[in-house]
């Protein structure tokens, strides 16, 4: 038996069982995920029988050994802040635990399809951690929708700058960017005014009799956990080292992008890389990821004006490159001592 953060007690076969119904692989989301699968191994076979699997190979060797090596340091250096705002979320655990527990979840993050990388995570938090599963789940939804508001403001200014260029198409783009500067002004809006606001509307949309129960059950717990455990003043933190965050991450992969081809632009980059994360905030992940990246980063490219195979060979190369990354990530933290 082990005791967790809220005080409860449960068996790991227990605990288990409960953690698969945070599972977000019902029937649903599994076909969609074998289905993106399937679609990125025909991307893939497309690229084999074309001949342009070569600009995938041309554009990772154009990658010096020192590119390498920056994108890799500036990866960790995103899993440590990553595990920061882990322990600002969770509470002081030791850093063992969480570096340990945020380096292993990028790991499977980016092998596991629909998002199951997320129970694994959270099993080794309550293992290690002694982190109440329903703590563990409602700090991630948090973490997921800063880093959603976060996305949004990037695909308004990405979608704004490619407009003022006049590049790409116009029509989409700014729809694209106009719902996307929408939802970042009513979620600024509801941060800066009124954060009675945000625990009203989590209070009403977990009470809506039309929403699934898994949802209103994990609206609850975020609600309950905001109004317990995140003072505004940490919950501006949160959103400043998310902020952080993403321009970290987006800034290694556009560093690693126009390294490897200096063709695409970076304001046509940076507005693939934001879809690719909204896409991305559904459970919707193929098996290590392919095809839900390559899929809606081309045709983010295609909108961007970036013509040809460029846009499904950027997202290849860029996300051989990620992966590579990710593994490393992952021989790392198995390295650090596990507690028991």
């Amino acid at each position: 038996m082990r005791r967790s953060s809220d005080g409860s007690s449960r068996s790991d076969s227990n605990f288990e069982a409960e953690a698969s119904s945070f599972s977000p692989g019902r029937s649903g989301a599994r076909w969609t995920s074998w289905l993106i699968t399937l679609l990125g191994l025909i991307a893939l076979g497309y690229l084999f029988r074309s001949g342009a699997w070569e600009e995938v190979r041309d554009g990772v060797a154009r990658l010096q050994a020192l590119d390498a090596g920056v994108g890799f340091l500036l990866y960790l250096l995103f899993v440590g802040i990553k595990a920061l705002r882990y322990r600002v979320l969770l509470g002081n655990l030791p850093w063992k635990v969480l570096l340990r527990a945020v380096g292993l979840h990028t790991f499977w993050s980016n092998l596991l399809p629909f998002r199951t990388g997320d129970v694994a995570y959270l099993l080794l938090l309550r293992r290690e951690g002694a982190v109440a599963l329903r703590h563990g789940t409602s700090a991630l939804l948090l973490a997921s929708l800063l880093d959603l508001w976060w996305v949004a403001s990037v695909t308004g200014g990405a979608g704004l700058l490619l407009l003022s260029r006049g590049a790409g198409h116009r029509g989409t783009i700014g729809t694209l960017s106009g719902w996307a500067a929408g939802i970042s002004l009513v979620g600024a809006l509801l941060f800066l005014f009124s954060r009675q606001a945000i625990e009203a509307i989590g209070r009403r949309l977990a009470a809506a009799k039309a929403a699934p129960d898994r949802l209103r059950e994990r609206l609850m717990d975020l609600n309950q956990y905001l109004s317990e455990r995140i003072a505004p003043r940490r919950l501006g933190m949160l959103l400043l080292l998310s902020g952080f965050l993403l321009g970290l991450r987006y800034g290694f992969q556009l560093y690693l992008v126009v390294r490897m081809f200096p063709e695409v632009s970076a304001g046509a980059a940076l507005f693939a890389l934001a879809f690719t994360s909204w896409v991305n905030l559904f459970p919707v992940q193929g098996v290590a990821n392919l095809g839900s990246v390559e899929i809606p980063w081309a045709w983010a490219m295609a909108q961007a004006g970036v013509s040809g195979p460029t846009g499904l060979t950027s997202g290849f190369a860029l996300h051989g490159v990620v992966l590579t990354y990710a593994l490393g990530i992952g021989a790392l933290s198995e390295l650090l001592p596990r507690r028991s």
